[in-house]
């Protein structure tokens, strides 16, 4: 028995041990290959209408490098989806409105000072974007405090299990400015990478972080959090005999059937409002290729249609 304590104490011994060494390394944040995405809403209603509203669902890419002075940056674009407000409803994350695609910002990690310094597109200035060197009880002066919060402190601070290794952890107190926050050592903020610390009806939600293809948070899985995938197929045929990509798209999409159509099928493609901006007849063929060069960002309809009924439709993002 006191045999069995024993190995039980030395096993959490151990376990502390391996945990307070792995937050002790400096968990840099990543310099390529990474995607945050996030899921933002808000909505102020005036006389039963929209006013002051924004969902979205978008994610920030590193992009490549540039050198800013003396220094390396990380750029860093975003795109995106927009979608319906309505008072009674909140955000329609069903009913995507729009589009939007390009630079954001682009950050430096001062790896030796353990701090990350940000640009964003419309300035010209330096400014802190992280200090990850915050002890119990030290305020915060978020970039996006938009709010102007007086009160933002590091309520706690703890690990979170990141991958395979665990990663330090800052626990926000906010007073009465905001929910519940983090930020974790390697990857920002819980709110999102750019998003304001305070989020009072309104503010973003990071909903997964990514890196080499591999997601790490919330949680360890293949693959990565990219909101839009190359060849998306968005059909409603069973056997998924049609597919449109890539998607998002820029200046031209294909259609592709998996098989030879046995009939004349009709391609038909709306915009949001239910407009028919694109016809056309396709038979004795598999693939075809249309010019979307002058198509406007945004979301678009589809719809693949025989003497039988619907054959297939789904939707398209357009983003430049």
């Amino acid at each position: 028995m006191k045999k069995t304590v024993t190995l039980i104490f030395l096993s959490l011994l151990l376990m502390i041990g391996f945990t307070i060494a792995q937050t002790n390394v400096y968990h840099h944040m990543p310099d390529s290959n990474a995607i945050w995405r996030v899921t933002y809403g808000t909505g102020i209603t005036v006389d039963n209408d929209n006013c002051c509203n924004d969902c979205l669902q978008y994610q920030n890419q590193i992009s490549g490098d540039t050198v800013i002075g003396a220094y390396t940056y990380h750029k860093l674009t975003k795109s995106g989806v927009t979608y319906y407000y309505h008072y009674s409803t909140a955000c329609d994350f069903s009913n995507p409105t729009g589009g939007f695609n390009g630079y954001c910002g682009a950050y430096r990690d001062d790896t030796s000072a353990k701090k990350v310094y940000v640009i964003m597109r419309d300035s010209s200035t330096e400014a802190l974007l992280y200090d990850f060197n915050l002890n119990v009880g030290d305020t915060i002066h978020p970039v996006f405090n938009l709010f102007n919060c007086p009160l933002i402190t590091i309520a706690s601070i703890d690990s979170i299990l990141i991958g395979n290794n665990y990663r330090k952890r800052w626990n926000i107190n906010f007073a009465t400015c905001g929910n519940a926050a983090s930020i974790i050592e390697g990857i920002g903020s819980t709110f999102g990478l750019f998003e304001q610390l305070t989020n009072f009806e309104s503010g973003g939600q990071l909903v997964c972080f990514s890196q080499n293809d591999t997601s790490l948070y919330p949680s360890l899985s293949l693959g990565g959090c990219a909101l839009f995938t190359v060849g998306l197929k968005e059909v409603i045929n069973a056997d998924e005999t049609i597919s449109i990509f890539p998607n998002p798209a820029n200046n031209t999409i294909t259609i592709r059937h998996a098989v030879l159509p046995a009939k004349e099928e009709s391609l038909i493609i709306s915009d949001i409002f239910g407009r028919e901006i694109y016809y056309q007849s396709i038979s004795n063929s598999t693939r075809s290729t249309i010019d979307i060069s002058k198509w406007n960002d945004g979301v678009y309809y589809w719809e693949m249609i025989s003497n039988n009924g619907i054959e297939g439709k789904g939707k398209i993002a357009v983003i430049r």
